[in-house]
């Protein structure tokens, strides 16, 4: 098995469960606008970790890491355009969703950019 796979079969179900508790006690808008920025801050931290492994090695593998968390948002991505449409079709606002939703796709989109 990869790196990168187990990385995410590490960050997948923790996040998943987190939300289903959450949601349990407050709803799915309010579990998955507390959790949105995970994915987000994370990336920048593990970036942040790797720039510093540059002084002294790391047994690390950082892009793995990275990689994980991309694509760990871009499930929560989706987690979020499903909370935006179930909020159109109920006629709430979902733009607070759509915000979130962006933001969580956020290490998808910058990648190795950062």
């Amino acid at each position: 098995m990869s790196s990168t796979s187990f990385h995410v079969l590490l960050f997948l179900p923790s996040l998943a469960f987190i939300f289903l508790v959450l949601a349990t006690f407050y709803g799915a808008r309010r579990a998955y606008l507390a959790l949105c920025w995970v994915p987000f801050v994370l990336f920048v931290l593990v970036n942040v970790l790797r720039q510093f492994s540059a002084y002294q090695p790391s047994p690390v593998n950082w892009p793995d890491v990275s990689q994980a968390i991309a694509l760990t948002g871009l499930a929560q991505f989706a987690l979020g355009l499903a909370l935006c449409v179930r909020a159109a079709r109920t006629g709430r606002s979902y733009a607070g969703l759509l915000v979130a939703a962006c933001m969580t796709a956020v290490p998808c989109l910058l990648g190795d950019r950062f």
